[in-house]
């Protein structure tokens, strides 16, 4: 027995066992104004108010029943004093509007602003919301059960004890503004266990098998502690910014812990979890804490912890075991981890956006891959990752990463040649402390790779393969490196090394391997660390120190430490000045000296205190330096030789005098200012003034052909500058004049980099010209991409093998006759038929990094990611996405695809905030088990196809532009949260599932979404202009809810409803008509149901011959048109009710065909009519009930029509126009209740009451019904209007029916004062008797045969003119009884009885009044056989199998036999495979060319084989439709087609009877 049966009974035998004891005593004052106690049995029939001042007591004990759906509002005291032993008890035996469950039946308790209750052991149920607290209350001990809410808080509450179970909503709810606290509450079979949006305290709650137990919303203060949770959706819902701290909590079996979208403001600590699918899901998160959780997972796929942080999001001190994906973080805040363990199988991290990591004291494991981190910089120290065997290390694109005392380790594999611990593209590293362990490559530097600081290891990746660190594209510069067991220490093969110390061991080829065109400089170089003959070898170049190495470079340079004396211009040692030499840096000591190591061929040694700084040449054993001084009066003269360098901060000369530079010498101005007050600055000969971010406010006078170079930001004269040179051409870098600019004699210049604000003065014959240069780079993932074409003002060039180009352009040129000027430049970059194009003001140097990255085409067997800062990517090729494998696409990344390619999805393909897009491309297809994830991006220019096979699209936040959304088959699509548009149907349709929510369709040139029987679900979904048809919806089931359509402005209806029945139904929506139609379109539906909706305009709905059932919608118009146009009828009725027709013309319209009156009659039942016209009808009935009629009645038919009005509110009779035959009818409800037995009342007859015709106009009406609510309501007419007059019924006849009970029958007079109330006594009916006659008990028939049934049965009390009724019932064994219903009557034959299996076959047979009996057989259905060859001599195994060796044939079932029809042609060549009298058809039009004499078939044969237009008879050829008569100029004779044909087809006649003959003869048979 189901639970809801057992609890029926239960309540059934309860109530019967009351009316033995104490009858309940109503309550009968409404209002309490005086202080009440109530107790014992008591019911509650009204509406109860408390008052103020005022108590009511509930005493112990007390059973209250609420008998319809009442509120108890408290404005006093309710005091409900129930014990454990005898508690009080509140339920409602009344379901007021017959709802499917127990919740809902009242409102239960209003505690309003100034009331009270206080409620201890209580059993409360069956309400709405059973206690609405605005006042306060103490609840302790109280169970609430089927109840929509249990408490709503929005006072104060003290809650202890609480208990809820099957509570639809939530079972403590605090409102904002309100407070509450709760211990020992128990929640159980519930969607919410407690809401908080004011204050809470929460100590205890107990939550299983229910949705969410907790959830804070904005504003919500508190805390909660003590929380026990059991097979839950999450444990924690968070929303909004809250001020919340939760604190030990148990949780098992759950899908989630925390739900924390937009969270901000959360603490949550001490939590144990087991079974648990997923940690937290959260975006925009921010002050969300996490701390001292121990989870272990259910062992589900999929990422363990999903969040997107706006602010921060802190997890500390915690345990996570048996995850396979880690952690899935976005978003610009920071992330911490801290002291935590995580032991995963799948990848530990996906992390991107443009926020920070930070990893601190954490243990991480996996057997696979450790992830990637894009766009972030990240944090790490004292860390330990360690990976399987298999594993691959950390991908690190972009952004800066800082590990301190962290370790990533792995298995050794000696096998293993591909691994990396580190794969570092376009982002900087910075190792303190850093340590790689057991990869092939501890770390690949890839392009624009920097890895620098103070120490880093790399070790045990194996002497056969890979390198400590693998430099392809980038540089690193560190002090101390450790390496060892190795194939190579380092491989430098592009890019630069510069090493400190360098400690190394144990490499099984050299330790450092430096290909051609690439320079190391190792200070300290580690001798005999190779197992080999060299410990550095290789094409590229090499400086070294140390001692002992073996050096088999192609071009080397050994260091010698030397020493750097730094003292000031008087000789004086100068303390803590910083030295370097190679790169290399030390501060001097006590005596003034550094250690260097320096070239005999000369090394460049640079000195500088902060202040002033200088460089020199020196070689080994090294020398002194002496830093200048700016001096104090005179001019300073910088002299031949020195080369100078202010640094930092502001500096001025002398006043009066100038600076002059001296030939072959230099000042260079960095982050530095020259102020020269009255003096300028005298560059000469070679000399130099060099601006590194500097400037100066002298004049500058130069004449030399490199007098003038800017670093970085460049060189600012903030005066006048003059240059002069005779016939000569110069160019300068990074040279910016805020002055005039004067060139002398007849100089040109041309600076790049560079700017001249004030007046240019050319010299005569002279030019000055500013350009620009612009470096173009391709990269392809990181990888420079090498032949590009990259043109530029017509100039066109390929990329180089670092993927550069570099291009000039003069932006002003300057003569003493002429001043132009070139404006912005186009960028064109081609590569592999993509192009792109970026803008260049060539008054700015610029380095353009252009991005044309490739997604090989074919399958992708591991998971990729496309990083924005690799972005665009394009695919060339089709590509298929295998199961088990992720395509992701990372925020503010790009996809193109090229046009007639596109992808299938069997793995997952994953997008959020990125954009996916080509020009007429295939789109994307989803296979079995594919999905798509697309999440705040675009996807434009190709389809997106779910289905037909098992598959899922998800769609979040998109605009989806030109790109059709299709499901068909198994598919789902759900979209959420976005805009599509631009296609022709913008989703379109067949089968699948489909839900939009919260999204606008709109500029879809068809449909904006065209769908033919798929299941749906639109919510809040808006329509916008431009759809030719809003939703076209077409044998779909589902729902469509608040949908808006008033935007709409198509040709075609906001909502198209074709061939639905009720499984779809529309609610809450809102639509206008179009330019030319109605709002609304139905079109041949089973039924079609709307409710409390608006609809705009006229036409307002047309429904063609289609069932309609609506309540609750406005129609809205404009004084014109037609609100409801309702064309032909079906066998149904259509149903309107409760709408509001406002300000048309006509509301109703109603327009019938040849045929519609036989239909069903549309009811209109409690509407408001406000037309000119309430029902205009030609052709078609109506009825009415109950209306407000405020218009004419018009009906005109050329047949009976009539119109049907019951009970209106509101009708002027005047106003009726009744034309042709047609007629308006009043009627009334007569109740007739049934007795049988005993005089007990029948809940189960059947009333049929015949009205004979009366007036000539109303014709005979006979009404069914039954008593199941005690009695039948028998409404029918009993008066008529037409332009005849008014006619009356004289009598009505009743015929009752009832279960068990013979028919009694019965008559009375139905007039405007008779008896409304009609009694009918039955007789008790015996059964009737039944018995299967054929076939008989479990017999055996083939598949497909067909089956005759015979059942003979009897009634003993039955009168000669009574009927038995055969029903015939078929379901395979096992199945529930009775089965499918296949016939009816005492016999029948069923063509198929079905597939091979055991059948149960029941015919039940009733009589005349209702009884009836049954009675069954079994059949079992084997494999068919055409030709019954399946006999005992036909083997079904061994070498023979499916051969009659004694009958000589193949044999067996039809799926096993090889001629089905035994006329010895193979099924294969047999073109009618299971009939003996034929196998060939020539010409393939379902006629034999020939059939077997005396063979009885149902076939017919062909008499022109060739189907060529001539009979055979007369066709030379009658299987050659080239040849379909005798040639005329062909001679006659023997020899002529004419006799040969007809000869040679007689001879082949003869041989086929000889061969048949001799068949039979030697025991072959022929099938008749």
């Amino acid at each position: 027995m189901s639970g809801s049966r057992a609890r029926a009974l239960s309540l059934t035998l309860l109530m019967i066992t009351s009316l033995f004891f104490v009858y309940p005593q109503a309550v009968e004052a409404t209002v309490i104004s005086s202080n009440t106690e109530w107790s014992g049995n008591m019911t509650i029939d009204d509406n109860v108010l408390v008052t103020a001042s005022r108590t009511l007591t509930i005493a112990a004990g007390t059973n209250i029943t609420v008998t319809g759906d009442y509120l108890i509002t408290v404005d006093g005291t309710v005091r409900i004093d129930g014990t454990a032993a005898e508690p009080v008890i509140i339920t409602n035996n009344n379901n007021p509007v017959g709802l499917n469950s127990n919740t809902g039946w009242w409102d239960g308790f209003l505690v309003t602003s100034s009331g009270n209750i206080d409620a201890s052991w209580l059993t409360i149920s069956r309400g709405r919301t059973l206690f609405e607290i605005d006042g306060s209350a103490i609840i302790d001990n109280v169970t609430a059960d089927y109840s929509l809410i249990g408490a709503d808080v929005g006072g104060s509450a003290s809650i202890t004890g609480l208990t809820c179970t099957h509570i639809d909503f939530t079972c403590i709810s605090i409102l904002q503004g309100g407070s509450a606290t709760a211990n020992s509450v128990h929640v159980s079979n519930s969607a919410y266990g407690v809401e908080n949006g004011g204050s809470l305290s929460l100590d205890g709650i107990v939550v299983s098998n229910s949705g969410y137990p907790v959830a804070i919303y904005d504003g919500s203060t508190g805390s909660g502690q003590n929380i026990d949770v059991d097979n839950v959706s999450a444990a924690i819902m968070s929303r909004g910014a809250t001020s919340f701290t939760f604190d030990s909590i148990q949780v098992d079996d759950s899908v989630l812990l925390l739900d924390a979208i937009g969270s901000d403001g959360l603490e949550i600590r001490n939590l144990t979890g087991e079974g648990i699918d997923s940690l937290i899901i959260g975006t925009n998160m921010d002050g969300v804490i996490v701390d001292n959780w121990d989870v272990n997972s259910s062992g589900t796929s999929g990422w363990a912890l999903i969040a997107d942080t706006a602010g921060t999001f802190t997890l500390d001190n915690s345990e996570f075991n048996g995850f396979n994906k880690g952690l899935r973080l976005t978003g610009s805040g920071i992330n911490t981890i801290n002291n935590s363990v995580m032991t995963l199988s799948g990848p530990m991290f996906d992390v991107s956006g443009n926020g920070r990591l930070h990893t601190l004291s954490t243990s991480l494991s996996t057997t696979a891959e450790f992830g990637h981190l894009s766009g972030v910089d990240s944090f790490w120290s004292d860390n330990n990752l360690n990976g399987g065997s298999s594993s691959d290390g950390l991908e690190l694109v972009s952004g800066k990463h800082v590990f301190n005392s962290t370790t990533y380790a792995r298995n050794y594999l000696y096998s293993d040649s591909e691994s990396f611990g580190l794969g570092v593209t376009w982002a900087t590293v910075e190792a303190n402390g850093l340590t790689l362990s057991g990869w092939s490559d501890g770390i690949q530097c890839r392009v624009d790779c920097l890895i620098s600081g103070a120490s880093l290891t790399s070790n045990l990746g194996g002497v056969a393969s890979g390198s400590g660190i693998k430099i392809d594209g980038g540089i690193v510069e560190l002090d101390t490196l450790t390496t060892g067991n190795s194939l190579n220490g380092i491989h430098l093969k592009d890019g630069n090394l510069h090493i400190g110390d360098w400690i190394g061991a144990g490499h099984g080829g050299p330790t450092l391997l430096v290909d051609a065109d690439a320079t190391a400089t190792i200070r300290n170089f580690p001798a005999s660390s190779s197992n080999g003959l060299w410990d550095a070898d290789g094409a590229g170049n090499l400086l070294f120190g140390g001692l002992n190495a073996r050096i088999n470079t192609s071009s080397y340079h050994e260091f010698t430490e030397s020493t750097i004396s730094v003292s000031d211009l008087s000789s004086i040692p100068l303390v803590g000045v910083s030295v370097e030499a190679h790169g290399f840096t030390e501060v001097t000591d006590s005596n003034g000296e550094v250690q260097l190591p320096l070239l005999v061929g000369g090394t460049v040694v640079l000195a500088n205190d902060g202040t002033y700084g200088v460089s020199d040449n020196f070689t080994p054993p090294g020398g002194n330096i002496q830093l200048p001084v700016i001096p104090s009066v005179g001019p300073w003269i910088i002299p031949t030789g020195v080369h100078a360098v202010l640094i930092g901060g502001n500096y001025t000369a002398p006043a009066g005098d100038n600076v002059t530079i001296s030939s072959s010498s230099s000042l260079t101005l960095k982050n530095s200012h020259l102020s020269v007050p009255g003096g300028g600055i005298i560059v000469e000969g070679s000399g130099q003034l060099i601006g590194q971010n500097g400037s100066t406010d002298a004049v500058v006078h130069t004449s030399g052909e490199n007098a003038i170079e800017g670093i970085g930001v460049g060189l600012v004269v903030m005066n006048d500058f003059h240059h002069s040179c005779s016939m000569e051409e110069h160019e300068w870098t990074g040279l910016h004049v805020v002055g005039d600019l004067y060139l002398e004699q007849t100089c040109s210049l041309n600076i790049y980099s560079g700017s001249v604000a004030g007046a240019i003065h050319p010299s005569a014959n002279g030019y000055f010209s500013l350009s620009n240069a612009a470096q173009i780079r391709v990269v392809d993932f990181g990888e420079p991409v090498v032949g590009a074409t990259v043109t530029i003002q017509g100039n066109q060039v390929t990329t180089n093998q670092d993927g550069i180009t570099t291009f000039t352009a003069t932006y002003r040129n300057v003569t003493d006759s002429s001043d132009t000027s070139t404006g912005i430049l186009q960028v064109y970059v081609l590569r592999n038929g993509h192009s792109q194009i970026r803008s260049w003001d060539p008054t700015s140097p610029v380095n353009l990094d252009v991005m044309m990255s490739t997604v090989n085409g074919g399958y992708l067997a591991e998971w990729l990611r496309l990083d924005a800062t690799f972005s665009p990517y394009y695919l060339d090729d089709n590509l298929t996405i295998i199961s088990g494998t992720t395509l992701t696409l990372l925020p503010y990344s790009t996809l193109n695809v090229k046009a007639n390619r596109g992808i299938v999805v069997n793995g997952v393909l994953e997008s959020t905030s990125a954009t996916i897009s080509g020009n007429d491309w295939n789109g994307i297809s989803l296979a079995e088990g594919g999905l798509v994830d697309l999440t705040s991006g675009q996807l434009m220019g190709g389809s997106l196809t779910s289905g037909p096979s098992s598959s899922q699209v998800s769609i979040d936040g998109m605009i989806i532009s030109n790109a059709p959304l299709f499901v068909s088959g198994s598919g789902l699509l759900d979209v959420t949260d976005s805009l599509i548009h631009q296609s022709d149907n913008c989703i379109f349709g067949n089968g699948g599932q489909v839900s939009i929510t919260h999204s606008i369709i709109q500029s879809c040139n068809q449909a904006g979404a065209l769908l033919t029987q798929s299941t749906i679900s639109f919510s809040n979904v808006t329509l916008g202009s431009g759809n030719e048809q809003g939703l076209h919806l077409r044998g779909t089931s589902g729902s469509v809810t608040n949908l808006d359509g008033i935007s709409h402005d198509g040709s075609g209806p906001a909502l198209h409803i074709e061939m639905v029945d009720s499984s779809l139904q529309v609610t809450n929506s809102e639509l206008s008509s179009g330019t030319n139609s109605p709002a609304l379109s139905v079109e041949w539906s089973d039924m079609f149901i709307i409710s409390d909706s608006i609809i705009h305009g006229a036409p307002g709905m047309v429904v063609d011959h289609s069932v309609l059932s609506m309540n609750g919608v406005d129609f809205v118009g404009d004084g014109s048109g037609v609100a409801l146009d309702i064309r032909g009828a079906r066998a149904e009725p259509s149903q309107i009710s409760d709408c509001d027709f406002d300000d048309y013309d006509n509301s109703i319209h109603l327009m019938g065909e040849e045929g519609d009156n036989e239909m069903a009659t549309s009811v209109f039942t409690s509407n408001h009519h406000h037309a000119t016209v309430a029902y205009s009808s030609e052709g078609l009935s109506f009825t009415s009930y109950g209306e407000t009629i405020e218009g004419a009645v018009e009906i005109f038919g050329t047949k009976s029509v009539i119109g049907e009005i019951w009970d209106p509110l509101s009708f002027d009779t005047t106003q009726v126009n009744a034309s042709g035959v047609s007629s308006v009818l009043s009627g009334s409800v007569w109740d007739i209740t049934v007795f049988g037995e005993a005089s007990s009342i029948q809940t189960d007859a059947t009333i049929e009451v015949t009205v004979p015709s009366f007036g000539d106009v109303v014709l005979e009406q006979i009404i069914n019904a039954n008593t199941s609510e005690g009695s039948a309501s028998i409404p029918f007419i009993y008066h008529s209007w037409t332009e005849m007059g008014i006619s009356s019924a004289l009598s009505a006849i009743w015929v009752a029916n009832a279960p068990t009970y013979i028919e009694a029958t019965g008559s009375f007079v139905p007039n405007q004062y008779s008896n409304r109330n009609i009694t009918a006594q039955l007789t008790k009916n015996q059964a009737p008797m039944v018995n299967i006659t054929q076939p008989t008990q479990n017999v055996e028939i083939q598949e497909g045969e067909s089956v005759e049934f015979n059942a003979v049965g009897q009634d003993l009390d039955a009168s000669s003119t009574d009927e038995l009724t055969f029903v015939w019932y078929l379901r395979s064994q096992g199945d529930d009884a009775p089965g499918t219903q296949i016939f009816t009557g005492s016999n029948g034959v069923v063509s198929n009885i079905g597939q091979v299996g055991v059948y149960i076959v029941t015919v039940v047979v009733t009589d005349a009044w209702g009884s009836s009996s049954e009675d069954m057989l079994t059949l079992n259905v084997i494999l068919d056989d055409a030709d019954n060859d399946f006999i005992d001599t036909c083997a079904i195994s061994g070498p023979n199998a499916w051969y009659d060796l004694e009958e000589n044939r193949a044999c067996g079932p039809d799926v096993y036999d090889d001629d089905d029809d035994n006329d010895m042609i193979p099924d294969n060549r047999d073109v009618f495979p299971t009939d003996p009298c034929a196998h060939s058809d020539f010409d393939m039009d379902g006629l034999p060319n020939s059939l077997i004499p005396n063979c009885e078939t149902d076939l017919i044969e062909d008499d022109d084989d060739d189907n060529d237009g001539t009979l055979d008879s007369a066709d030379p050829n009658p299987l050659d439709p080239g040849i379909s008569g005798v040639d005329s100029d062909v001679g006659g004779g023997i020899l002529s087609p004419s006799i040969i044909l007809p000869i040679l087809l007689l001879l082949v006649v003869v041989v086929f009877i000889f061969l048949r003959g001799s068949r039979n003869e030697f025991g072959g048979r022929e099938s008749n």
